[in-house]
């Protein structure tokens, strides 16, 4: 998950859900949780080191649970993945880029991974994208428009563009080599 600057408490809260969905597959102990975090501010770091020390507390598990907040910021959020491909890419096959605002279930990440490792030729794989219930009526007419709308805009996305679709850079199950050669 990369952070820049965003609450910490809410980003490492979702992070939490996630580990826990996974955790409850049964598959779990077969992924790390990495915080990439280019935060500048010095409240907000501090916040961020607190709550993951805080998470890191109460499992059994802490080890796979990793922060890193970079000093300089070179190429902000992407800059993180990045170096991340560059250091620790090396000891795993597979990537899940989050944002602050991400959340998946374990399902969703175990069915992407077992997707990817049935088919070695998939470089990046991305899930649909819906929007969390929200109370503005912007959020609620984009909600709307994407849980109607999704499905026929990525079918007719995958149409047009074949095997090349976009990558909005989180939320999709990436092969940490290939990615790292060529992206």
């Amino acid at each position: 998950m990369t952070l820049r600057n965003e609450d910490p408490a809410r980003a490492i809260l979702r992070l939490q859900t996630i580990k826990a969905s996974l955790d409850a597959t049964g598959f779990g102990d077969r992924f790390s949780y990495f915080l990439l975090s280019d935060t500048d501010k010095r409240a907000i770091s501090e916040a961020e080191e607190a709550g993951v020390d805080a998470w890191r507390a109460r499992e059994t598990d802490s080890s796979r649970i990793i922060y890193r907040r970079r000093s300089g910021n070179a190429g902000y959020k992407a800059g993180n993945v990045r170096e991340f491909c560059e250091t620790h890419g090396r000891d795993f096959d597979f990537m899940l880029p989050l944002d602050a605002d991400s959340l998946m279930t374990g399902a969703a990440i175990i069915d992407l991974v077992r997707i990817m490792e049935v088919h070695p030729r998939i470089g990046i794989l991305q899930s649909l994208i819906t929007g969390m219930p929200s109370q503005s009526p912007f959020a609620r007419i984009f909600q709307f428009g994407m849980r109607f709308g999704m499905r026929s805009y990525t079918m007719g996305q995958t149409w047009w563009v074949g095997d090349c679709g976009p990558f909005w850079g989180h939320n999709a199950l990436a092969r940490i080599k290939p990615f790292n050669e060529h992206c």
